[in-house]
C-alpha cells in the first residue's frame, strides 16, 4: 500500500494531478493505519496526494468562476443569440460575420468608410436582406486610362418598412460596395460610419 501511494502521488504532481492525488492520499492513509513497512513512502504518497488536491481545487475554481473576456468583432459575434434562421443563413455564407445575418434577417443595412476604402453589404447580402431590386442602373465611369469605377443604382418599391414618402428605397453601390441610401428607416441601419 505504501508503494501505491508513492506512485499514484509522484504521478499526481505531474500529469495527472487530481485523477491520481485522491487515490494517492487515501492509500498514504491506509498504509499508516496498518503499520506496514514502508511508512516514509507512505507519508511521502500522502503528501503529494495531498498537495495536488490543494493546487488543483483552488485552480479549478478560479476557472470555473472566471470567463474569458473576448475584445473586438469575436465579441460581438459571440454576444449575439442565434436562431435557427440565422444559423441557416451562416450555412450558406460561412464567410459572413454574425451580426450581418442576424441584421439581414432584419432588412438591415450598412456600410462604412474607412481611410477612402468601403466596406459595406455586397450585391449578395442585400438581395439576402431585401430581395431583388425593382430596377438596376448601372453607370460606368473611366477614372484613369488604366481604372473604371463601376457605380450601380438599386431601387427598391413598396417594402412595409421603407419610410420615404414616395415608397421607394434607393441604394448605391461603388464596385459591388454598398456606399449609402435613401428612404430606409433608421431601424434598419444596422451601423453606419460614413461621410456622406
Amino acid at each position: 500500500m505504501s508503494v501505491a501511494s508513492l506512485v499514484l502521488g509522484l504521478l499526481a504532481l505531474f500529469p495527472f494531478s487530481i485523477l491520481t492525488g485522491i487515490p494517492a492520499a487515501i492509500a498514504g492513509h491506509k498504509a499508516l493505519r496498518r503499520k506496514s513497512p514502508g511508512r516514509g513512502m507512505a507519508i511521502a504518497g500522502l503528501t503529494m496526494g495531498w498537495l495536488s488536491i490543494a493546487i488543483v481545487v483552488p485552480v479549478a475554481i478560479v476557472m470555473l468562476v472566471t470567463k474569458p473576456r473576448n475584445t473586438g468583432a469575436s465579441a460581438r459575434s459571440n454576444s449575439v443569440t442565434t436562431t435557427p434562421a440565422v444559423d441557416s443563413l451562416r450555412l450558406k455564407h460561412p464567410d459572413w460575420d454574425l451580426n450581418v445575418c442576424k441584421g439581414i434577417l432584419k432588412h438591415g443595412v450598412w456600410s462604412e468608410q474607412d481611410d477612402g476604402s468601403w466596406h459595406g453589404m455586397t450585391h449578395e447580402q442585400l438581395k439576402a436582406s431585401w430581395g431583388n431590386p425593382s430596377h438596376v442602373r448601372y453607370d460606368n465611369k473611366y477614372v484613369s486610362i488604366l481604372e473604371t469605377r463601376s457605380d450601380e443604382q438599386w431601387t427598391y418599391d413598396g417594402k412595409p418598412w421603407i419610410i420615404a414618402d414616395d415608397g421607394r428605397a434607393i441604394f448605391y453601390f461603388r464596385d459591388g460596395v454598398l456606399i449609402g441610401w435613401q428612404g430606409v428607416s433608421p431601424d434598419e441601419i444596422l451601423f453606419m460610419n460614413v461621410t456622406q
